[in-house]
C-alpha cells in the first residue's frame, strides 16, 4: 500500500496509499450522494445555471478533499515528524521521541486483518501510530523499512525494529489465561492450607504416618 518514498538530503517523506485510497472512497462516495438532489430530486425544479453552479460547488469541494487525501502520509526532518492525516497534520519533535517500534494497525483490504506499523513511543509514555508506514501485508515494505531505519540512524532514534507484524492473543484468549493461572494459584494454595494442619511426620525409616 506504499507507493513510493521520497528521501533528500535533509528530508525522508512516506506518502501513504492508505490515506489516498480512503480519500479517493470517500470522497467519491460524498460527492455521489451529494449529487442527487440535482437529478433525482421530484420535489425540486432546477433551473440549468442552479445546477450548474451546485455541481461545481461539489466538484470544488471534492477536489480539496482528494488533495488533502492525496497528500497525507509522514515527512523526517531535522524538527521531528510531521503526520498528516486526512483532516489534521500531527508534528513531532525528536525531543519528545523515545524510541521507534514495530506496532499493529487494521489493514484496508479486505481480508487484510492486522498489519505492521510503526509506532512512536513518545517520552510521557504515550505511542502514535504512523499508518503511513503501514501496507496490507503482515510485514513492513523493505524501502519503507529501510527509510525509517535511516531516519532514526540519522537523528539519533533508538528503533530495534523488525519490520514484522507479531499479532498478540485475543483478549478473549488473554482473559482465560488469567482465569487459568488464577485457579492454579487458588488450586496451590488450597492444598498447601489442606496439608498444613495435619502434616505426617516422618519415621527414621522413610515411612510416614499413613495406614
Amino acid at each position: 500500500m506504499i507507493s513510493q518514498v521520497k528521501p533528500s538530503s535533509d528530508v525522508i517523506a512516506i506518502p501513504s496509499s492508505f490515506g489516498r485510497t480512503r480519500a479517493v472512497l470517500l470522497t467519491g462516495l460524498c460527492a455521489a450522494v451529494a449529487a442527487i438532489p440535482a437529478f433525482g430530486s421530484p420535489t425540486q425544479n432546477w433551473q440549468v445555471w442552479e445546477r450548474a453552479v451546485y455541481l461545481a460547488a461539489v466538484a470544488s469541494v471534492a477536489t480539496l478533499l482528494i488533495y488533502r487525501g492525496w497528500h497525507t502520509g509522514v515527512r523526517f526532518d531535522i524538527h521531528g515528524l510531521t503526520i498528516r492525516y486526512f483532516f489534521w497534520t500531527r508534528r513531532i519533535g525528536w525531543q519528545e521521541v523515545s524510541r521507534f517500534a514495530d506496532g499493529l494497525t487494521a489493514g484496508l483490504g479486505e481480508g487484510a486483518g492486522l498489519v505492521w506499523t510503526l509506532v512512536v513511543v513518545l517520552r510521557n509514555g504515550r505511542v502514535v501510530k504512523v499508518k503511513a508506514t503501514a501496507r496490507d501485508d503482515t510485514s513492513a515494505e523493505p524501502k519503507v523499512l529501510t527509510a525509517v531505519l535511516q531516519a532514526a540512524e540519522r537523528y539519533g532514534v533508538p528503533a530495534a525494529l523488525t519490520g514484522v507484524a507479531s499479532k498478540p492473543r485475543s483478549g478473549v484468549s488473554a482473559r482465560a489465561a488469567a482465569r487459568l493461572r488464577l485457579s492454579i494459584l487458588g488450586c496451590r494454595r488450597a492444598g498447601r492450607a489442606h496439608l498444613a494442619p495435619g502434616r505426617p511426620q516422618q519415621h527414621d525409616d522413610g515411612r510416614n504416618d499413613l495406614p
